[in-house]
């Protein structure tokens, strides 16, 4: 026994070792380039460290202006929900990495991000309850706090940092960095949060990752002057695309934290700044770039006979992770704008990409393709184009070996889109009603939850909805019931983390709200697919004077037997599953 054993460990060894020799030599060739499905032009280079500060000076470019956005690993066989402890968890794209929020709870207490003012910003922590009480508050003076995230008994903080402008070098003040807090607390007893660790990194905060205690966070430097680029090269390697015809306006920061050996590894990557989509084993940077305003990149040489000038295209950067932190590989540009992070996805070896792009001389006529990519050299192997043809793309989700896709101009086609074959993508079914979804959200049994707007049948938008899709079917996917939504917002429109699903009650919660001038109304949509029910709940906050829309989030958790509906100053609580009201509590303690 022991014997097969350690003949099984040698061979998974030596095929371990024989991949990443292969994949190594996958990325050490020249840049590749080829034409996939109805003439889409594609090219494929590898990532190579910098061997000086000049080096990467050259790389990038100021005349480039993108603001970085966030758009806001086991097998993937699936993004539904699987039923766990019986308080909520954050709802994230890939099972067990789990993403940051503004609320987060252990089942115990709740943690809870909010902002204040240019003195700095909050955390609160409250305990649960029939009545939630305060526990304690923590403050981060000259910093605005993004998001946080909960590993176990420690609590990380990501924040926005502002820096005195006395404190920073006059090249500096001219371009006006942006910095990158990260403070990681520990919560063992959340009367008395002590603080571990204080890091600091150049750039704008883009997202960050947890999986297996390991913290990974993403940042974007603009146009590094000398200065920063000999700091970031001290801290660790600089990659280089070997592609030399593009120019990018900046780098992007891979820092990788570990939260038990206290160690923190550091890489950046040339890339144009964008979204984030991570796999158990695989980081991707994804990056739309504009050709035909100010925010384009600088190309040199025949790129431009290749791609057409007026065709948006993206970038997908692939970094591996590995036992050491991460290594940059290589990346593929496409023709297509992609944006969205949750338009990405890789499933059994495959790297599935949706991308909306113009097919006429104007950009008023798009459609919708998905290219499937070989994961492991970038190279396309399939595709599939004339989707949604004259019609925007909106909500996109992959589950397992299909794709479903939304796109809109009149009347909402929902594609269902087969990729069991990843050189033979096909459509499978296509169901068409009025409105149109921007977010989906895989439930179970079958269903898809999708959020976005109703309308006519002339396509004239007439307030929120939110539907529920049956794609038992493939062939016949139906929309078993729409509902309207009395809000006028929900951030479940494009951010996933917002919804709080259930799986092990069949209960999927939409948290929204509305503004009514010197007061605002948060309110959650239930949806029990078990009962079924479907019911709202809200609350009344006055505000005394017109109300700051823009601060007022809306999350919802449950813990055992309560519902919290929570808003930037409010919580209400609600029996669970029950949802009768027990009280609204404000939230205090600064």
């Amino acid at each position: 026994m022991l014997g097969r054993i350690l003949g099984v460990a040698l061979i998974t060894a030596l095929l371990l070792g024989m991949g990443l020799t292969l994949l190594e030599t996958m990325y050490s060739s020249a840049p590749d380039s080829g034409v996939v499905g109805d003439g889409r032009w594609y090219l494929v280079s590898y990532l190579a460290p910098a061997s000086s500060v000049d080096e990467v000076l050259e790389r990038i470019s100021i005349s480039t202006i993108l603001i970085p956005t966030r758009t806001t690993r086991g097998i993937l066989e699936s993004a539904t929900p699987t039923a766990l402890a019986d308080y909520s968890r954050t709802n994230v794209q890939v099972l067990g990495v789990d993403e940051p929020d503004v609320v987060k709870t252990d089942g115990r207490f709740l943690y809870m991000a909010g902002w204040s003012g240019f003195g700095g910003s909050y955390i609160f922590i409250y305990s649960l309850g029939e009545e939630p009480g305060h526990v304690s508050t923590i403050k981060l003076v000259n910093e605005s706090v993004s998001e946080i995230i909960l590993a176990g008994e420690k609590l990380i903080a990501i924040s926005h940092l502002w820096i005195p402008l006395d404190k920073l070098e006059m090249e500096m003040r001219i371009l006006f960095y942006g910095y990158t807090s990260v403070r990681i607390f520990d919560v063992s007893n959340p009367w008395e949060p002590r603080e571990l660790i204080n890091m600091t990194f150049y750039g704008d905060y883009i997202d960050a990752r947890l999986y297996m205690d390991r913290l990974y966070i993403f940042t974007y430097i603009f146009n590094p002057v000398k200065t920063v680029a000999e700091d970031i090269l001290e801290r660790g390697r600089v990659y280089l695309n070997t592609w030399g015809e593009m120019v990018h306006p900046g780098l992007w920061g891979v820092h990788v934290y570990s939260l038990d050996e206290m160690e923190l590894v550091e890489k950046h990557v040339e890339a144009g700044p964008g979204t984030v989509y991570m796999t158990y084993d695989s980081i991707y940077l994804v990056t739309t770039i504009y050709q035909r305003s100010v925010i384009t990149p600088l190309v040199r040489g025949d790129a431009e006979i290749r791609f057409r000038p007026d065709m948006p295209r993206t970038e997908i950067v692939k970094i591996r992770i590995m036992d050491s932190g991460v290594e940059p590989v290589g990346s593929v540009i496409l023709e297509g704008r992609v944006g969205d992070r949750l338009r990405v996805d890789e499933y059994r070896g495959y790297l599935r990409v949706a991308v909306h792009l113009p097919v006429g001389i104007g950009w008023s006529e798009w459609e919708t393709a998905i290219y499937v990519l070989d994961s492991d050299s970038l190279r396309p192997v399939g595709y599939i184009g004339g989707l949604g043809r004259g019609e925007m793309l909106y909500g996109v989700r992959f589950l397992g070996r299909y794709a479903y896709l939304v796109t809109f101009r009149v009347i909402d086609p929902f594609y269902v889109v087969d990729l069991g074959i990843p050189t033979n993508p096909a459509v499978l079914g296509v169901l068409k009603i009025p409105g149109f979804s921007t977010l989906l959200q895989p439930l179970w049994n079958g269903l898809v939850l999708g959020i976005g707007y109703n309308a006519t049948e002339e396509g004239r938008v007439t307030g929120l909805k939110a539907s529920i899709y049956d794609v038992t079917n493939p062939l016949i996917p139906r929309e078993l019931v729409a509902i309207p939504l009395d809000a006028d917002w929900t951030e479940a429109l494009f951010n996933i983390n917002a919804l709080t699903l259930d799986p092990r009650r069949g209960i999927a919660i939409v948290p929204m709200k509305e503004y009514l001038g010197r007061s605002y109304e948060v309110a959650a949509l239930v949806i029990d697919t078990g009962s079924p029910r479907i019911e709202t709940i809200s609350y009344r906050v006055e505000c005394g004077h017109a109300c700051i829309y823009s601060l007022h989030w809306v999350r919802s958790v449950y813990a055992g037997q309560y519902l919290y509906l929570i808003g930037m100053d409010r919580i209400g609580v609600f029996t669970y599953p029950g949802l009768d009201e027990v009280g609204i509590f404000e939230i205090s303690g600064k």
